[in-house]
């Protein structure tokens, strides 16, 4: 298995180390369990923080997740444009469909 960060001391501007493509391309699990093996699991309001999302604006789920208010979009409507980024998941059936 290689590394999901190859470039050792390398850290982009969170201060979190880079990440480096791989060819192939891995799984998703194989990609979750490598960033929480070598990174390790950040805490949802350290993540929250750095993004520049207040305390009130986050509802955790747990230590590494969150539901985030919209509240957010229209506090910082007059922010340059940054990305948008939507993770979802679901759940597959003993056959292997979603539910």
């Amino acid at each position: 298995m290689s590394s999901t960060t190859d470039n050792k001391g390398a850290t982009n501007a969170s201060g979190h180390p880079k990440l480096v493509p791989k060819v192939p391309v891995p799984s998703d699990i194989q990609i979750s369990q490598d960033v929480v093996n070598e990174i390790g699991l950040l805490p949802i309001e350290t993540v929250a923080k750095e993004a520049g999302i207040t305390a009130d604006e986050v509802f955790p789920w747990g230590i590494s997740k969150a539901k985030i208010s919209l509240d957010v979009r229209d506090r910082l409507a007059d922010s340059p444009n940054g990305n948008y980024v939507v993770v979802t998941g679901i759940n597959p059936t003993p056959l292997g469909e979603g539910k």
